[in-house]
């Protein structure tokens, strides 16, 4: 290669090669100016001893995309080793994603399935409730059990081998409920009717009366039977 010192300025011709550290100082915010002549691809490469080339970060042909690339000649992996990496745009991701720490989304931003209608957010309250939305139906398919919990107290259990509903508590319904069978450890109330074709109790059953005397007793208007 050929070149010349030219004041504060070196031009170089051709291919240089450089045996030691190249360091540039200067108080210019632009130290090193890349610029093409055919307004197409622009890169450093990076070479293993035989010459072949290894990765590469430069601008692509149409000099509108920046690329980063670590793909060739046994390159597979791009490592950031820092405290934050800030990004400023959308971010799209064609491969599988892993993390390996906690993903933090802010209050009142969706994760978005397909459509703004179906995703998980948490509103601005403080605390926060958890919303999932789903366009159309909603599926929940674990292999056992489904569980429903306050806090660490597990309240509400859809036993999957037993294809059974097991509940810790009252049980009320405004509706109409329909079933082959009900177990539960605390009260069955409901604002409406109960139809059923049979039925058997182990302990007291009470019609207008919450707690019964008897095994069966009605109350009705003021009136009072029960069935010893």
């Amino acid at each position: 290669a050929s070149g010349a010192l030219k004041g504060l300025s070196l031009d170089l011709n051709g291919t240089s090669n450089f045996a030691n550290t190249v360091t540039i100082q200067t108080s210019t915010d632009a130290m090193l100016n890349f610029r093409t002549t055919d307004d197409s691809w622009a890169y450093m490469q990076f070479q293993s001893s035989s010459g072949d080339r290894i990765a590469y970060i430069g601008i692509d042909n149409d000099i509108n995309r920046l690329i980063l690339n670590a793909t060739e000649n046994g390159a597979n992996e791009i490592e950031l080793n820092t405290t934050t990496v800030d990004i400023n745009a959308n971010v799209d991701i064609s491969g599988t994603t892993t993390f390996n720490d906690n993903v933090t989304i802010i209050q009142d931003k969706k994760l978005i399935f397909d459509s703004s209608d179906t995703a998980i957010y948490a509103n601005t309250d403080n605390p926060e409730d958890l919303y999932i939305e789903a366009d159309e139906d909603m599926y929940l398919r674990p292999d056992d059990n489904l569980v429903i919990a306050h806090g660490t107290t597990n309240y509400v259990t859809f036993k999957g081998d037993e294809r059974e509903l097991s509940i810790t508590g009252d049980i009320s319904a405004s509706g109409v409920v329909t079933t082959t069978h009900i177990t539960a450890s605390g009260n069955i109330s409901a604002s409406g009717n109960i139809f059923g074709h049979s039925a058997s109790f182990d302990s007291r059953v009470g019609i207008g009366v919450k707690d019964p005397d008897a095994k069966l007793e009605i109350v009705s208007d003021g009136d009072s039977s029960a069935t010893k």
